[in-house]
């Protein structure tokens, strides 16, 4: 099919443009060896080739940071609006702003891959196939850039079920492409630096879109290190000590870069520095026997990993078949899916029942087994809450110091995990809410959050579980930019809850 454009009638539209191969090497003979290898002119390349490393790393980092803050901004707005209109009790008007905002932004973003088409997914199989030699016309385009780093704006903070982290790696390849054509049109436009000119050739292209692709990894994840073994091992097919090297440079440079813009601090405590932080002051000891519970936990997971993969890929199969051949019939899919994910996230919690704030610490009460002392600090269901000399003679009697822990433990917990009430009373909060009513980082972040085992009940996640695990299925391939690592990623978080409040409780989950 060539490039159909069909606007007006939202009938055919234009694909990715045609697919060519791209060399592996530079050519090797004398006449073009003789032109462009010499000690110095190989100096200058090799400098220029760190430089950009550099600079690559740092602009991945403020665009990433730049993407986080919309969606955070926008996303939080969005729930503020919904969860005041929910406390007025004005439940069709909740349903009709949320469905609003969601069919705008979600609409845009689709607007974006039906003008670009190359913007549309992750980008991750597109960038992989072209490192390994194949590669679409548009596919390392300007206009792709640009649609890109829009449309996964306007999809993550629409409230669907996906995530930035996926379109951030290919945001980054799109990065270093640009930043290597643009050198080579200053050099050839200015006429300077003529060795510089050739670097435009396959080779050294598709080296700088391997070191951004990285750097997307270690800026989404916050691990260069990952950035790296991802590129060489998933994406890369030829490589060498040089650059794993320079991937090496933009994924610090990518991951320190962050650091400072997220942190607001100039020391180097990269420790705390994880997408999902864990604290792991308190010492958590595990057993032989233990290996078996995990050993159950992997199967499981890789279980209903496999259905998930199974459902993406049958729906995949009829959506290539029929909806993704005519534009308006992706208009029309994205407004379905959009529309009925805004009735799951408005109408189930609201029908849900609340729940006293007092269980967040009832473990307190509960379990004062889970009291321990590591050095001077004090933990609690293996979070480290206080210090000895905060709470002198705190290891008297349970009944002389659990009130004085009850009351500060729980406003610290109230302000690390983020409580949505929904329509419930002050004192009380809205266990579906807290994960609906919040963007998708938010969610994850309160699945993983520690000390709070009574926080959200098995019934709860199961619920919500299965909801998230076929909305997202049917969500993931729609003609937007957009990930599956936040969806994957809630959908473990709510398996593994689950499967630790079983064991705990000896599976009488409800």
């Amino acid at each position: 099919m060539g490039n159909v454009e069909s606007w007006p009638v939202l009938g055919k539209i234009r694909n990715a443009g045609p697919i060519e191969s791209k060399e592996y090497h530079l050519p090797n003979n004398p006449k073009f060896n003789a032109r462009t290898v010499t000690q110095r002119k190989a100096r200058k390349k090799a400098f220029v080739r760190w430089m950009m490393c550099f600079l690559i790393g740092s602009l991945i980092s403020l665009i990433y940071r730049g993407v986080s803050y919309v969606n955070e901004v926008v996303g939080d707005a969005h729930y503020e609006v919904i969860e005041d209109l929910i406390e007025d009790g004005n439940l069709a008007g909740a349903f009709f702003a949320n469905t609003a905002i969601m069919l705008t932004l979600v609409l845009t973003a689709v607007s974006l891959v039906l003008w670009e088409p190359a913007s549309g997914g992750s980008g991750i199989p597109e960038v992989i196939g072209f490192l390994n030699g194949v590669s679409a016309e548009r596919l390392m385009d300007l206009t792709t850039f640009i649609a890109k780093m829009l449309g996964v704006m306007c999809a993550v903070s629409s409230g669907l079920f996906v995530g930035p982290e996926g379109p951030t790696i290919h945001i980054g390849a799109l990065l270093g492409a640009f930043l290597l054509r643009s050198l080579v049109v200053v050099c050839k436009r200015f006429n300077i630096f003529r060795s510089l000119q050739r670097l435009k050739n396959d080779k050294d292209e598709r080296d700088f879109v391997a070191n951004g692709a990285a750097g997307g990894i270690a800026a989404a994840f916050h691990a260069p290190i990952g950035g790296v073994i991802f590129s060489l091992e998933e994406a890369i097919s030829f490589f060498n000590a040089k650059l794993i090297a320079r991937s090496y440079l933009t994924c610090a440079v990518a991951y320190y870069v962050l650091f400072f813009l997220e942190t607001h601090s100039h020391e180097f405590d990269t420790n705390l520095f994880t997408e999902f932080q864990l604290d792991l002051s308190c010492r958590i000891s595990y057993y032989a026997e233990d290996l078996f519970w995990f050993a159950i936990l992997g199967a499981l997971g890789g279980f209903l990993g496999g259905v998930f993969n199974y459902l993406v890929c049958t729906i995949t199969k009829l959506r290539i078949k029929y909806i993704n051949p005519l534009g308006w019939r992706r208009i029309l899919e994205a407004v379905v899916i959009t529309i009925l994910t805004s009735m799951f996230v408005v109408f189930v919690p609201y029908n849900y029942p609340c729940t006293s704030a007092s269980s967040l610490v009832k473990h307190v009460a509960d379990n004062f087994p889970t009291f321990n002392q590591t050095g001077d600090e004090i933990c609690v269901n293996r979070i480290v809450y206080g210090t000895v000399t905060k709470f002198p003679g705190i290891f008297g009697p349970p009944e002389n110091y659990t009130n004085e822990i009850r009351a500060p433990l729980g406003k610290f917990l109230s302000e690390d995990v983020l409580l949505r009430k929904g329509k419930c009373q002050e004192g009380t909060y809205n266990e579906m809410a807290s994960l609906f009513y919040v963007t998708g980082h938010q969610a994850v972040a309160n699945l993983f959050k520690q000390g709070t085992y009574y926080f959200l009940s098995a019934g709860t996640i199961i619920a919500f579980g299965l909801i998230y695990f076929v909305i997202a299925a049917a969500t993931s391939g729609i003609s937007v930019a957009s990930g599956l690592v936040i969806p994957t990623l809630t959908i473990g978080g709510c398996i593994g809850r689950v499967y630790s409040i079983a064991i705990n409780r000896k599976c009488c989950l409800l």
